[in-house]
């Protein structure tokens, strides 16, 4: 899940409310595990149920998370929250730890920093997209597809992000379609 901040509309709205951003890439994160557990659940096997697992942050409240999950799970059907496979994902498995504590949350560290250094231009202007093209066959595709399903850009407006950084111009080609 990777914001391109300068491409939000009304930036003001997420900065009225603490961890409103925060909170809706996290929607559109567990919108994808959720879609993972799905497609690899086999009936009989476990509960199906992904157990979520966030890095600490010390400021961020874990139980406002849980509480704005749950507001989702409850909404109508004409909800883009219905996207959500909720039968894989209960508001109630979703905890925080320290980083130290689990070796997937470095792991995880190291996949945020690998495409933090591929869309973000270092001083003199440059973005190592090599650790991304490394890992981008790991991403989750639909029907061939990485963009949007296995790697999430928002807004969702590529042209637009791409005019505001033409660093990113070459981003479909690291990242497989």
């Amino acid at each position: 899940m990777l914001i391109h901040k300068p491409s939000l509309r009304e930036p003001e709205k997420f900065q009225s409310e603490k961890d409103l951003l925060y909170r809706y890439a996290c929607r559109y994160l567990l919108e994808r595990v959720s879609w993972l557990c799905e497609e690899h659940h086999v009936e009989g096997e476990g509960s199906g149920l992904a157990e979520v697992i966030f890095s600490n942050r010390d400021q961020m409240s874990y139980d406002a998370l849980r509480a704005y999950l749950c507001v989702l799970r409850g909404a109508n059907d004409a909800s883009p929250s219905q996207k959500m496979a909720w039968k894989h994902l209960d508001p109630a498995h979703v905890r925080a730890v320290q980083h130290t504590q689990l070796a997937g949350l470095q792991l995880a560290d190291a996949v945020a920093s690998g495409l933090y250094a591929a869309v973000t231009p270092n001083r003199f202007g440059d973005a190592e997209d090599r650790y991304a093209r490394l890992i981008s066959p790991t991403f989750r595709r639909y029907k061939g597809a990485a963009l949007g399903f296995g790697l999430k850009f928002w807004p969702d407006d590529l042209d637009l992000i791409k005019t505001k950084s033409p660093h990113l111009a070459g981003l479909s080609d690291w990242i497989g379609k």
